[in-house]
């Protein structure tokens, strides 16, 4: 499955795990959703830090907690894409 370039990952998946675990992502789909929604939260934290948006309720610990998360998660498929370049015995 391709994923549609520009779409927000938020509004479609819950977790970062939720992203890992859905098996109709390759490897690099799931990298680049990742990657997009990370870069989405700096955004907003960019932009409410410069006053061009609105703070959403809690928004520093719970964006911190997600991009742990997201961090987390890239670490994963990282490991997974490393594994499945070593040989095997």
């Amino acid at each position: 499955m391709t994923v549609p370039p520009n779409r927000n990952p938020a509004s479609r998946y819950r977790l970062p795990q939720d992203v890992l675990d859905d098996q109709r992502l390759s490897a690099a789909d799931k990298t680049r959703l990742l990657t997009e929604w990370a870069l989405d939260l700096t955004d907003r934290s960019t932009a409410t830090d410069e006053g061009m948006a609105a703070a959403p309720i809690d928004p520093v610990e719970k964006d911190v907690r997600l991009q742990d998360r997201i961090a987390a998660a890239l670490a994963t498929l990282a490991d997974q894409a490393g594994d499945a370049a070593k040989p095997t015995e």
